[in-house]
């Protein structure tokens, strides 16, 4: 058997690639979807080519990373060497260093990814360095006056005026619209030339859709659609299939310690169950999750996946449905690869409004995720909180409960505002909370009775954490039952 070289790749600065645009109306769903779907067909040229240097093996991928291992030939580092200053230099052109490409070879795995680290410390050092120094030319960027209305990173050279106000934008933007009104009936793509649809990074590319025949990888992730079928549903519509208050809610979610799993499998040498492991993550979050979403009448229609794949995903719906869908994920990857590989999973639910760019959101779920991950992990933060799976499930329910009340007029919101309050203060507050329930409602209607013994049994418990949970659940009521803001 030949002797093998290991080859770690990855499309780096993915979700600030993705997120980068100044656009916040309609047509920021379409774009968001198109970029995502722009780095999925980036790892696919990767890998394809690399392949053709020589027999590859596919160690792991998914995520926009990679790990090959690849037959080695006549001088397959000076190939390696070539290869890796080509593909930069190609998507420097293309995407004007919004996303780099880091690749790292070496005769172990694990030594293979840390030269692919190293090489985030020296990006894009291949097509900016050489054997007398700095290369200025690559760093000069053209002038970009008028600059892209979407990107503000390139100059304007065409209009747009199809869905909203009129824009100017740049080729590759102008290039991520067009992708992204495909996207709908896309599956998949085929690298060829043949009867190409698009084109990155010179390559030919061919969408695969429903009743295609013939070879092609699926790269389908589910975003909602109109009924005809034919364009995407904007986020101020998918805020406004919230209960209460028109807000999205943009989950974020990863495999709680994957690295170091990683680790231990390189050094035990233990690539084919790395293998394995790699293969089955990355199939739970792009078909497994995709299933949940499709099969499910109330978050078809809802949730928009911005990326999922590898062991992470990031996902857009309504308020109230990314806090279930969190909680149903959770359960899901549990039973699964989680029981499977004795793995667990962190998220984080943000809540934002759906007229201010997604990145906002994006941002504030990624800092809440490091919370969820510091300690003991395996948790999820949101409603102003840092949850254990079970808690946040109890909490969920509760604050169903108490919309429920509300609903029939067992309680009002002046009174959860003001138990909401009292949840709130540093100052002694029970006596407060016990004369509200003594002055709300009248205890010979049922639901109002229930509600009473609900509040009682929070006051019994009031110097225990179960309080907090108390605070969330009313968060959560007062937010289902906001008066809507047009």
């Amino acid at each position: 058997m030949s002797q093998k070289l290991y080859v770690a790749g990855e499309f780096y600065g993915i979700q600030k690639y993705v997120l980068g645009i100044t656009a916040a109306g309609a047509g920021q769903a379409k774009r968001l979807r198109a970029r995502s779907f722009v780095v999925q067909v980036l790892e696919e040229i990767a890998v394809d080519e690399l392949g053709e240097l020589g027999d590859i093996q596919v160690v792991m991928s998914g995520g926009g990373q990679f790990v090959l291992a690849l037959a080695t030939g006549e001088d397959m580092r000076a190939r390696l060497l070539a290869f890796r200053a080509e593909f930069q230099r190609r998507l420097f052109e293309e995407l004007g260093g919004e996303l780099s490409f880091n690749l790292g070879w070496a005769e172990s795995e694990a030594d293979a990814r840390r030269a692919r680290a190293g090489e985030r410390r020296r990006p894009w050092a291949a097509i900016m360095t050489g054997p007398d120094g700095w290369i200025h030319k690559p760093m000069r960027f053209s002038d970009i006056f008028p600059p892209c209305d979407v990107c503000r990173k390139r100059p304007a050279t065409e209009e747009w005026a199809a869905d909203g106000p009129p824009e100017s934008v740049c080729k590759r933007c102008d290039a991520d619209r067009r992708i992204g009104a495909e996207i709908p009936r896309v599956e998949g793509v085929r690298l060829t030339e043949q009867n190409a649809e698009a084109h990155l990074l010179g390559r030919g590319i061919r969408f695969v859709r429903p009743g295609d025949g013939g070879p092609g990888r699926m790269l389908h992730r589910h975003v909602p659609v109109h009924p005809n079928g034919n364009s995407l549903v904007t986020f101020e519509e998918i805020a406004a299939k919230a209960i209460g208050d028109d807000l999205l809610g943009v989950l974020k979610a990863d495999v709680d310690d994957f690295g170091a799993l990683i680790a231990r499998h390189s050094q035990a040498g233990s690539l084919e169950e790395l293998h394995r492991i790699s293969r089955d993550l990355d199939g739970f979050f792009s078909a497994a999750v995709q299933r949940m979403i499709v099969e499910s009448p109330e978050w078809k229609p809802a949730v928009y996946t911005v990326f999922s794949g590898g062991d992470d995903l990031l996902l857009v719906g309504p308020w109230d449905k990314m806090l279930d869908f969190a909680a149903a994920l959770e359960q899901a990857f549990s039973a699964g690869p989680g029981r499977l590989y004795n793995l667990k999973l962190s998220a984080a639910v943000s809540f934002m409004p759906p007229r201010i760019p997604i990145r906002h959101g994006v941002e504030r779920a990624e800092e809440d995720l490091k919370k969820a991950k510091a300690g003991s992990k395996n948790r999820c933060v949101t409603l102003h909180g840092v949850w254990g799976w079970e808690t946040l499930r109890r909490t969920l329910g509760e604050g169903r409960e108490l919309v429920r009340w509300w609903e029939c007029h067992a309680a009002n919101r002046d009174v959860l505002r003001r138990l909401y309050r009292y949840t709130t203060t540093d100052k002694p507050a029970a006596h407060l909370w016990a004369w509200e329930l003594r002055n709300f409602g009248s205890p010979r209607f049922e639901e109002a009775r229930l509600f009473r013994l609900w509040g009682k049994a929070v006051l019994a418990n009031w110097e225990k954490p179960s309080r907090e949970e108390t605070r969330a659940a009313l968060l959560y009521a007062l937010t289902a039952t906001r008066t809507r803001s047009h």
